[in-house]
C-alpha cells in the first residue's frame, strides 16, 4: 500500500464515522518538529467564516506575532463573547477563536450534526492558517497552541489528531479549562437518557440559571436555553477511549474548584429553600433563598423593596392559595407580589442621593440613565440656567456646529436609548451638522423626554465638599455646600450625596498668551471660542484674519470667518496637523468594528490631492510602515472635522503658515522664521482650552485613577481627554465613549459588591496606572487627562468586569444600524456635496475664476473601501443593516439588559437585610439543596457527589500526553471560568513559555 492508497483508506475509514487505526499512524508522515526561532514574526491569519473576528474586535495590526493559539469554547458559547480576551492578549500572540454553526456571528447556519462534524469544520476554519507551519512550509515549525472550554475539549483532542495526519503538525502546548479527561463521560446514563427524552428537567438541574432564563418568557432567554439543549444533545455525549490520541507537548489543565462546593453546601444548607417571587399581572419571577419555617413575609418585602426602588408598606404579598399574607406568616413556597412594577433595574439602595455635577452632555445624560432604570434618586447641580454645560453654553460661539455627523454625537446615543423613551435611532429634526441653537433645544427636548427637569437645580454651584464619615468606610457621604448664581443670590444650602459624578469638563477656558506689539497691531485680537471674538461685524468683510493655532476649534474658526466675509485666512501653526473631511468620519461611524489606520488616510487622501493638501502618509503625526499597511496617528489636538476647510484651501481662501508668531505691528505679524503676514487686521488666538481648577480645588484632588477623584469609586469624572493617539478608530465624537462610561459605572454604583470584589479578590487597584498631572501640559489642572492614560486605564479597569463586555458586544451592531438610519449614504453624499457646492457659489459671487471642483467621494469610490473593510474587519454594505437586523439587535439589546439585572439580583439579595445573619451564600445553600440530588444521578461524577467531575477526574489527561500535564485549580465555576482573570493569567503564562523567538530583529 502506498501513501495515496493510505490516505484514500483513512479517508473513508473517517467517512464511515470510524477512528484511525493505530497501524495507519505509525505510517503517516511524521510532523516537522517546533521550533523555539523563527526568521520573522508570524503574518496575521487568514479569517473566515469559521474563525471570524468579532464585530467589534480592534485589528491586531501592530502585532509581533511568535505564537498563534487557536481557542475552541463550549456550549451557549460565541466569539464576540470572548473579543475582550481576544483584544487582552499579548503582542506577541495572536488568539484566534472558533465560531459553532449556529452560533453567534454563523447563527443562519445549520449545526453540525454531531462532533465529529463540528472537528470537520474546525478543521475547515484552521487549517489554511497552518499550512505555513508544516513541513516545507514558509513558517515550518512555527509553534502554536490550542485551547478548549468544556466541550471545545472534547473537540480539541480530535482536531489536534487530524491535524497530525493531515498536516504533519502538532501543538506547542495545550490548554483545557472545566473538563475531566475525553474518557470521562459528562453525563451518566440515566443523565443522557434524560438529556433525550427531557432536557429541560435536566437543563434544570444541570445549568440551573440557563433554564430561569428561559422561563422567565422572552424569546432571547428561550433561544439561549434552547441553544444550551442543542449543543448538549449534538455534542456532549462524545467520549474518546484512551490511546485515541496522545500529545507530545505540555498539557495545562485548569481546573474550578468553585464547582465542588455543591457537595458541601447541600449538607449545610439544610435548613434554606427556594421560594419563587412572582409579580402580579406579569409572566415575570425570581427565585429567593429563604430560611425554611423561619423567614416572614414583612422580611422578604424589606428586601425586595430595597432592591427594586419601592416601599415595604406598598407591598402586598399573596400566598399560592390567593390569600393576602400577614407580616408576620412565615413565607411560602410560592408567592405573588403586588407593588413592584418590575423585576428589571434591581439595585443597592444608596443612604443619599446620587449627586450628579454639570449640566451638559454628560450630566443630563447620567441623569437619563438612572431615571429610564427607575432610580430617581438623583440630584443634578448646574451653574447655568439651562442645559448644556460650559462647552456649549460659554465656550461654543453662536456660529458653532457640532464636527462630526449626528448619528456618532448625538445625545440618544446607545440602544438603550433607541428601546426607551421616543424611542428610535437617534431622534427626528435635525441636520447632520447641526448648530449650537439646535444642540441645546435636543438637550431641553431630551430632559423632558427622560423627565430630567425635576430632579435639577439650575443656578447652584457646588463650592465646597466635605467627606462625612471614614473615606474607605461604605457608610460616609458627601456633604456638599451649593451657593446660588441666581439673581438676586440666594443663601447657600448643604446637599448630602452618597455617590458623585463630576463632568469638570476640558473646555473650561482658553489658555491664555500674550505676544509683544498686540497694542500696536491696530485691529480686533481675541480668543476664538464663547464671546472672545467679534466675527460677524464690518470688520470681518474683506479680510485677511491669522489664526494661531492648530486643533479643532482653529478649524472651526476658518468656517466662521469665511462665512461671515473674511477674504483670506492664514493658520499659523508649528506643525500642520492632520484634518478629516466629513466622509472618513462618516466612515469610521458606520463600521461596526475599528476602522484601520491605513484606511482612514486612503480616505483622506482623493480629498487631499484635489485641494492641494499634501500626501496625509506624510505627515509628521503618521508613523507607518513601509508598506503603508500599519499606520498610527498621534498628534495633541484631535481632527478638526469638515469639507470646508479644504475647498477653502483649494480656492486660495485659505493657507497654513508653518511657524510661530514672534511679535506684532500694525497688521503685521513678524514670524520666528523672519517671514511676515502683512495686511491683517483681526487675529483669532486658538491656543487650547484648559480645564476648571476649581475642580481640583472642590475635591482636594491628588491623583487620579481611571475615571476615580483621588481612587474613590464613588466620585468619578468623565471628560474629553486631550489629544489623539490610534491605530484603529472606532469614532470621531464622544457618543459611544460617554454610553460606555455611564453603563459600566451606573451599573457598578448599582451593585458596588462588583466593584468590590474586584479591589479585594482580584487587586483591581495595585493594577491601575495613576495620574498626577500631565507632563505634556503641565498647565492643565490634575483632573485632566490625554488619551494614552486615559486608553490605558479604560481597558485595565474594564478587564476586571467581564459581565459588562455585554454592552460592547451590542455597540458594533448598534453604530452600524444608527449611521445608515440617520445618515443613509445617499442622502449624506447629497449633504456633503450640497454644502461643497455653497462654497463654491459663494466665491463665484466674490469674483472668483477658480473651475468648478467636483466632490471627491461617490458611491462607486466608496464600494472599494466597503469591499476593503468586508475582507479586512467585518462584512458590511453600501445599504447599511436590513430592518430585521435592526430589529434583532434591539430586542437582543433589552433581554441583555434584563439578563444583567436578573443576575445581579441574587448577590443584592445576599446583601439585604434578608440574610444579614448568614454565614455563607443562601442561595448557593438553597440551589445546592434543591438540585443536588438531580445533578447526582444526572452527571458521571461519584455516586454522592453532584459536581461535573471529581477532582482526580481531570488528573486523568496525564495519560494524554508524553510531556507534562499541569493541573491549575481555578476559584470559579463552569460558567464563569473561561472569563475569569485567573483562569487567563494561568492561559498567557502558559502560551508565553511556547512562543517563539524573531531572528531577524
Amino acid at each position: 500500500m502506498d501513501f495515496d492508497d493510505l490516505d484514500d483508506a483513512i479517508e473513508q475509514r473517517l467517512a464511515e464515522g470510524g477512528d484511525m487505526p493505530d497501524t495507519f499512524f505509525e505510517k503517516a508522515p511524521r510532523a516537522c518538529c517546533r521550533k523555539s526561532e523563527i526568521v520573522t514574526a508570524m503574518p496575521l491569519c487568514e479569517r473566515n467564516a469559521m474563525i471570524p473576528l468579532a464585530r467589534d474586535a480592534k485589528a491586531s495590526k501592530g502585532r509581533e506575532v511568535t505564537l498563534r493559539a487557536f481557542l475552541f469554547y463550549g456550549p451557549g458559547d460565541t466569539v464576540e463573547s470572548l473579543s475582550r480576551q481576544v483584544a487582552a492578549a499579548p503582542s506577541w500572540l495572536e488568539l484566534v477563536v472558533h465560531e459553532w454553526p449556529g452560533h453567534g456571528l454563523r447563527k443562519e447556519e445549520q449545526p453540525c450534526a454531531d462532533l465529529e462534524a463540528l472537528v470537520d469544520d474546525a478543521f475547515e476554519g484552521v487549517a489554511p492558517s497552518l499550512e505555513a507551519m508544516k513541513a516545507g512550509g514558509q513558517l515550518e515549525g512555527a509553534p502554536f497552541a490550542l485551547l478548549g472550554h468544556s466541550i471545545g475539549a472534547q473537540l480539541l483532542v480530535a482536531l489536534a489528531r487530524k491535524l497530525e495526519w493531515k498536516l504533519g503538525v502538532v501543538p506547542a502546548t495545550v490548554v483545557v479549562l472545566d473538563r475531566a479527561a475525553p474518557q470521562v463521560p459528562l453525563f451518566s446514563e440515566q443523565g443522557e437518557e434524560l438529556l433525550k427524552s427531557n432536557p429541560k428537567d435536566l437543563m434544570k438541574a444541570f445549568k440551573h440559571d440557563v433554564w430561569q432564563s428561559g422561563e422567565v418568557g422572552e424569546s432571547e432567554g428561550a433561544k439561549a436555553l434552547q441553544t444550551w439543549t442543542e449543543d448538549l444533545q449534538r455534542y456532549a455525549c462524545c467520549t474518546k477511549e484512551l490511546g485515541f490520541h496522545k500529545f507530545a507537548c505540555d498539557v495545562t489543565v485548569i481546573r474550578p474548584t468553585n464547582n465542588s462546593q455543591i457537595n458541601e453546601l447541600a449538607k449545610k444548607g439544610s435548613k434554606y429553600r427556594m421560594t419563587t417571587v412572582r409579580l402580579d399581572g406579569s409572566k415575570e419571577s425570581i427565585q429567593i433563598p429563604v430560611q425554611s419555617d423561619v423567614t416572614d413575609v414583612e422580611q422578604v418585602k424589606e428586601s425586595l423593596a430595597s432592591i427594586f426602588g419601592a416601599k415595604p408598606g406598598d407591598l402586598t404579598v399573596v400566598s399560592e392559595q390567593g390569600e393576602v399574607q400577614k407580616d408576620n406568616d412565615t413565607v411560602g413556597a410560592s408567592i405573588t407580589v403586588k407593588g413592584i412594577s418590575s423585576f428589571k433595574h434591581a439595585r443597592h439602595e444608596w443612604q443619599h442621593p446620587i449627586g450628579i455635577i454639570g449640566g451638559g452632555y454628560r450630566g443630563i445624560k447620567t441623569a437619563a440613565v438612572y431615571l429610564k432604570a427607575n432610580n430617581s434618586n438623583i440630584v443634578l447641580f448646574d451653574r447655568h440656567d439651562q442645559f448644556g454645560g460650559d462647552a456649549w453654553i460659554d465656550a461654543a460661539t453662536k456660529h458653532s456646529k457640532i464636527q462630526t455627523d449626528l448619528a456618532a454625537f448625538n445625545i440618544w446615543f446607545g440602544a438603550d436609548f433607541a428601546t426607551s423613551g421616543d424611542g428610535g435611532f437617534g431622534r427626528p429634526g435635525y441636520d447632520t451638522w447641526y448648530t449650537r441653537k439646535d444642540l441645546l433645544d435636543s438637550f431641553q427636548r431630551f430632559a423632558e423626554e427622560y423627565g430630567i427637569l425635576p430632579y435639577t437645580r439650575f443656578n447652584s454651584d457646588v463650592t465646597q465638599l466635605d467627606i462625612v464619615g471614614d473615606p474607605e468606610d461604605h457608610d460616609r457621604y458627601y456633604s456638599l455646600t451649593v451657593d446660588s448664581t441666581h439673581k438676586p443670590k440666594k443663601d447657600p444650602i448643604t446637599v448630602k450625596c452618597s455617590v458623585l459624578y463630576h463632568y469638570g469638563g476640558s473646555y473650561h477656558q482658553n489658555r491664555i498668551v500674550d505676544y509683544p506689539g498686540q497694542d500696536l497691531f491696530d485691529g480686533q485680537i481675541g480668543y476664538g471660542m464663547g464671546a472672545g471674538f467679534t466675527f460677524d461685524d464690518d470688520r470681518m468683510k474683506g479680510a485677511n484674519i491669522a489664526i494661531l493655532g492648530n486643533g479643532a476649534f482653529a478649524v472651526e474658526n476658518v468656517r466662521t470667518c469665511i462665512e461671515n466675509g473674511a477674504d483670506k485666512v492664514y493658520i499659523v501653526t508649528r506643525r500642520k496637523n492632520l484634518a478629516s473631511p466629513r466622509v472618513p468620519c462618516w466612515f469610521a461611524h458606520q463600521g461596526p468594528g475599528p476602522t484601520p489606520g491605513d484606511m482612514i488616510l486612503k480616505l483622506f487622501k482623493p480629498m487631499y490631492e484635489l485641494t492641494g493638501m499634501g500626501d496625509p502618509f506624510s505627515y509628521w503625526c503618521v508613523v507607518s510602515n513601509k508598506d503603508q499597511t500599519h499606520v498610527t496617528l498621534s498628534q495633541s489636538s484631535r481632527f478638526g472635522i469638515g469639507d470646508a476647510t479644504f475647498i477653502f484651501h483649494a480656492y486660495g481662501k485659505l493657507e497654513y503658515v508653518h511657524d510661530t508668531l514672534k511679535r506684532l505691528t500694525k497688521h503685521t505679524l513678524h514670524l520666528e522664521s523672519g517671514k511676515k503676514l502683512e495686511n491683517v487686521t483681526g487675529i483669532v488666538k486658538a491656543l487650547g482650552l484648559i480645564g476648571d481648577f476649581r475642580f481640583d480645588k472642590l475635591h482636594k484632588m491628588t491623583h487620579r485613577v481611571g475615571d476615580m477623584v483621588n481612587g474613590d469609586f464613588r466620585r468619578v469624572i468623565n471628560i474629553d481627554a486631550t489629544g489623539m493617539h490610534a491605530t484603529n478608530f472606532t469614532t470621531f465624537a464622544l457618543g459611544i465613549g460617554v454610553a460606555n462610561f455611564l453603563r459600566q459605572w451606573q451599573y457598578l454604583h448599582s451593585n458596588p459588591h462588583v466593584y468590590y470584589r474586584a479591589v479585594e479578590e482580584f487587586g483591581l487597584l495595585g493594577m491601575m496606572p495613576v495620574h498626577k498631572g500631565s507632563k505634556t501640559q503641565p498647565d492643565q489642572p490634575i483632573y485632566v487627562t490625554n488619551i494614552q492614560y486615559e486608553m490605558n486605564a479604560s481597558i485595565i479597569f474594564g478587564g476586571f468586569f467581564p459581565e459588562l463586555g455585554v454592552f460592547q458586544e451590542e455597540d458594533p451592531a448598534y453604530k452600524y444600524s444608527l449611521v445608515h438610519t440617520m445618515h443613509p449614504i445617499d442622502k449624506f453624499l447629497d449633504e456633503c456635496t450640497a454644502d461643497w457646492d455653497k462654497y463654491q457659489k459663494l466665491f463665484k459671487d466674490q469674483g472668483s475664476t477658480q473651475e468648478y471642483i467636483k466632490y471627491p467621494y461617490n458611491k462607486d469610490m466608496l464600494q472599494g473601501f466597503f469591499d476593503e473593510y468586508s475582507q479586512r474587519v467585518t462584512p458590511i454594505t453600501l445599504k447599511g443593516p436590513t430592518e430585521e437586523q435592526k430589529k434583532a439587535l434591539l430586542d437582543k439589546s433589552v433581554h441583555t439588559r434584563k439578563a444583567l439585572d436578573l443576575a445581579s439580583i441574587p448577590a443584592l439579595v445576599k446583601k439585604s437585610s434578608l440574610h444579614k445573619s448568614c454565614k455563607g451564600d443562601p442561595y448557593a445553600f438553597a440551589l445546592a439543596k434543591s438540585v443536588h440530588a438531580d445533578r447526582d444521578r444526572i452527571t458521571a461524577s461519584s455516586k454522592g457527589s453532584a459536581t461535573d467531575f471529581d477532582a482526580n477526574q481531570f488528573d486523568m489527561w496525564s495519560e494524554w500526553t508524553s510531556a507534562q500535564c499541569i493541573v491549575e485549580d481555578v476559584a470559579a465555576d463552569s460558567s464563569t471560568v473561561l472569563q475569569h482573570p485567573k483562569s487567563w493569567e494561568v492561559i498567557f503564562a502558559s502560551l508565553e513559555k511556547v512562543k517563539a523567538s524573531v531572528t531577524s530583529r
